[in-house]
């Protein structure tokens, strides 16, 4: 009779093993260095009280499920995170482990069909034990878990905090993930354990194989599908309502190009006809010329002083350049508008609005002198760059190619540069930070392959003013 006995401490090492892998980005607890090995003493300790008769599969389904609760509590005792955490890295490491385990089957009853051999890792018998014929079971025992693991902790387990899955993952996705996992785990171990007593005895050994390899591979399914709730859909979910964020501040910014370019026309037009107004009011009167020269200076202040051939470009650096001339910011500019006509207006406001606005804010923390932007705009026959530098303080901390934000609130902050990565995508461009020296550069490429069109449109343009 099968005496179980090393499948427990065996078992619960897989367990652990998957379950850190996930768990490696929780926060520690005070004390860390103590709750580790005192958990795992509990952990391989305890998984001893389950007597190891001989029982059913449901009863080695009851141990199984003890000893992953087993490994909550030691979750619960190593980790300052919330349960929902804790229960979220003890699935997806369960389910990591049925996976391999589901593929170590699968060999196993390759060979037991085809080769007539077969060794049952967990189980040892008193005339069939760990001998030197089964060593070759024991090395695909665990290169597969070896395979396995790897790959899991390769292309899932760090997706979990690059997508910040923890903090978007639901309560109801952990508990449709957990029930598909006790049910595969559940229903796999009682039909295994019944049909090779029953049908299979009286199948030709290719049909009861076939039977088998289904029944494991849909176990495999069934895991795949708890990964892909457990990971992809709040992945997914994250990305979305980023995009949809994005977008949502995108149409918000059209909005504000239309009411600014509006409102900037007027002003134009009351500063030239303010000017004339008062020369003539002026004219007869005896005026020191200092005296109207800054007046037509205080005037000047609401006209722009850049006139590229882009007007949604003139529009927005004239609103920044009002804001940096009230933050004693100096702001230098070189650039050529019209390589941009491939970019629409709203585009163009939306871009160098969010370009001006985190150049603005990365300055604003510097002391007065040393507050400078540069922005650079350059045709290269059908390519366009964009050059921003500006200085700034502290560490930048990258994370998905972007530099994260400073501000405390990382929900409703940081799109600034979200923004401008979707435009720049939208028009296939190129993006690259460099945060070097305490210098911030971003530098953009576009090519014009309307170049053509786009040439046409400018000497149309000319020629109507």
């Amino acid at each position: 009779m099968p005496q179980l006995f090393w499948f427990r401490p065996l078992f619960m090492f897989e367990l652990l093993f998957a379950e850190g892998m996930f768990a490696i980005n929780l926060n520690f607890r005070k004390g860390f260095a103590w709750r580790f090995p005192l958990g795992l003493a509990l952990c391989f300790g305890l998984s001893f009280a389950f007597p190891y008769t001989v029982g059913g599969s449901i009863y080695y389904s009851l141990i199984f499920i003890g000893m992953f609760c087993l490994t909550l509590a030691m979750g619960a005792l190593c980790f300052d995170a919330p349960m929902k955490n804790i229960l979220f890295c003890a699935i997806a490491g369960y389910t990591v482990q049925h996976i391999a385990s589901e593929c170590y089957e699968i060999f196993n009853s390759a060979m037991s069909t085809y080769v007539d051999r077969v060794f049952n890792f967990y189980e040892t018998t008193s005339g069939n034990g760990l001998n030197e014929e089964n060593f070759f079971f024991v090395f695909v025992y665990f290169a597969i878990f070896a395979i396995i693991y790897g790959l899991a902790g390769y292309f899932i387990a760090p997706r979990v905090e690059k997508f910040k899955v923890l903090q978007t993952s639901s309560g109801t996705i952990l508990a449709l993930s957990g029930f598909i996992l006790l049910i595969d785990v559940v229903i796999g171990a009682v039909v295994m354990s019944v049909l090779p007593q029953s049908a299979f005895v009286s199948m030709h050994d290719n049909i009861a194989f076939c039977i088998q390899l289904l029944l494991h591979v849909y176990n495999i399914l069934c895991c795949v599908l708890a990964v892909i709730l457990l990971i992809e859909i709040p992945r997914r979910s994250s990305i979305e309502s980023e995009l949809r964020t994005t977008t949502q501040l995108h149409a918000r910014e059209r909005e504000q190009y239309t009411a600014v370019k509006e409102n900037m026309d007027i002003i134009n037009i009351k500063c030239h006809d303010l000017k004339h107004q008062m020369r003539t009011l002026l004219s007869g009167k005896q005026v020191d010329s200092e005296e109207i020269k800054k007046i037509e200076d205080a005037i000047n202040i609401y006209q722009s002083a850049y006139k590229t051939e882009n007007e949604a470009l003139n529009v927005v650096l004239m609103e920044k350049d009002m804001l940096c001339k009230s933050k004693g910011i100096d702001l230098s500019c070189i650039l050529d508008g019209a390589g941009l006509e491939f970019m629409s207006d709203s585009d163009v406001y939306a871009l160098f609005g969010n370009i001006m606005d985190n150049a603005i804010e990365a300055v604003s923390r510097l002391p007065i002198g040393n507050r400078a932007i540069g922005l650079q705009i350059k045709t290269h026959g059908s390519f366009v760059t964009v050059i921003v530098y500006n200085g700034y303080e502290g560490n930048l901390e990258f994370k998905g190619g972007l530099p994260q934000t400073t501000k405390g609130d990382t929900s409703n902050h940081g799109y600034g540069l979200k923004s401008i990565r979707y435009i720049v995508n939208k028009y296939d461009g190129k993006m690259l930070i460099n945060g070097d020296g305490g210098v911030f550069r971003l530098t953009l490429l576009f090519q014009n392959k309307d170049n053509s069109l786009s040439k046409a449109m400018r000497s149309f343009r000319s020629q109507a003013k």
